[in-house]
């Protein structure tokens, strides 16, 4: 069997919702032990999926178990001098500390950066918050829907014109987090170089702004103008209705070599040379019309009929899908993307995982999510603590367990 590449890597994670614990979880598939530490009256991410109408039970919770698979899992209250004592005694071990507390609070507790970097010189500090850590917002509280959705301009710019469109959430807690995970891997490179940790953070504005980088630079400096009404589109990255219901996204960005092929299976070989449409530049300054032609062309035809077309040309487009069928999507699960999860319930759900790849390591199998304090009482004999020392911290609700 393969060595994975982070085993023997200890992390601390101390962390609530989803942008930080989805760090958590990556370094956890790649081998390294991750423990996370629940407060003492639980993560309110456990109890996120009711939101959405799902099950949120200890036998099914499957964003709880996205997000925190392959972790081992503790309830202590920090707020206490014996819960404190513990989490030093795991940072005694540890080679990573992950966090999206605020720095207010971290600083109140002692567990900031400055606080421990030099009681613990080869630990990597990561951290997550909503604005970064400088500026007057670094203390504000940011969540995926308000900093990296409302606030960049997506939900209003994107929408139909007056009218804002939803936010998809999570989106931007899934992509931050993945960054403080990438941060975390040049953490233990510097530190295999130099022997030091280091402080690493990121945050969901920051990561907003890189993401959504193009229409932000051709907003602000290029008087683009957003919202978009329907003639201000790029033709060929459009949507398009067609004869069946369904409508078929094009995404083709070069125009002078696949705009003649489209016009020939169209039946439009007259657009070839029309002046409107001969250049890209030409094609921009009459989108409107365009568009109008492509839209009764398309309708003339179900989806599949255009999509054999342009499988056969190369043309880059799909049918515009739905949430409720990717859970079932074909070439996701092919490619092993999606991999089935048996809960206790009894319900078989094809969970997303394995989104980077190894050819040597294969497949990282996906393992329970750990229940509220499933594991408190052997990670705390682990660290010393007797039976009776255990049961009194229990007692004293420092800790939960099971």
């Amino acid at each position: 069997m393969n060595t994975k590449p982070l085993e023997g890597i200890k992390v601390v994670e101390l962390s609530t919702y989803m942008a930080a614990p989805i760090c958590g979880k990556l370094l956890a598939e790649w081998g390294a032990d991750v423990i996370k530490i629940d407060p003492i009256n639980g993560d309110p991410q456990r109890l996120y999926g009711s939101v959405h109408q799902m099950s949120v039970t200890d036998d099914e919770n499957a964003v709880w178990q996205f997000i925190n698979a392959n972790k081992k899992g503790m309830a202590i209250d920090i707020k206490t001098p014996q819960g404190m004592e513990i989490i030093h005694r795991l940072l005694v071990k540890a080679d990573i500390f992950i966090t999206n507390t605020k720095s207010q609070a971290l600083e109140k507790i002692k567990l900031s950066y400055d606080d421990l970097k030099d009681i613990y010189p080869k630990l990597i500090y990561g951290r997550i918050s909503g604005y970064g850590d400088k500026g007057k917002r670094a203390n504000d509280p940011g969540f995926d829907g308000i900093t990296f959705w409302a606030e960049t301009g997506f939900q209003i710019d994107i929408g139909a014109p007056g009218y804002p469109t939803w936010s998809p959430g999570t989106i931007g807690d899934y992509f931050t987090g993945t960054q403080l995970f990438a941060g975390m891997l040049l953490g233990i490179l510097k530190r295999g170089k130099t022997g030091k940790g280091d402080y690493i953070s990121t945050s969901l504005l920051g990561t907003a702004l890189n993401g959504m980088v193009i229409p932000i630079l051709c907003a602000s400096y290029y008087g683009y103008k957003y919202p978009k009404a329907r003639g201000d589109q790029m033709p060929l990255a459009a949507i398009y209705q067609c004869k069946d219901g369904e409508s078929i996204m094009l995404a083709v960005l070069d125009y002078p070599r696949l705009f003649p092929v489209m016009c020939k299976e169209f039946g439009l070989e007259e657009l070839i040379n029309d002046e409107r449409f001969s250049t890209r530049e030409q094609m921009n300054k009459n989108r409107p019309a365009l568009i109008s032609i492509l839209e009764e062309t398309f309708i003339k035809e179900d989806s599949c009929y255009w999509m054999d077309i342009f499988k056969r040309q190369g043309i880059p487009a799909t049918i515009m899908g739905r949430f409720k069928d990717q859970a079932n999507n074909e070439q996701g699960l092919a490619a092993g993307y999606l991999n089935e999860f048996l809960f206790p319930s009894g319900r078989k759900m094809n969970l997303p995982g394995n989104q980077i790849q190894s050819a040597e390591l294969g497949l990282n199998m996906m393992n329970p999510a750990p229940l509220f304090g499933e594991n408190t009482k052997e990670i705390l004999a682990g660290l010393g603590y007797s039976t009776e020392q255990i049961n009194s911290l229990k007692d004293n609700k420092i800790v939960k367990f099971m």
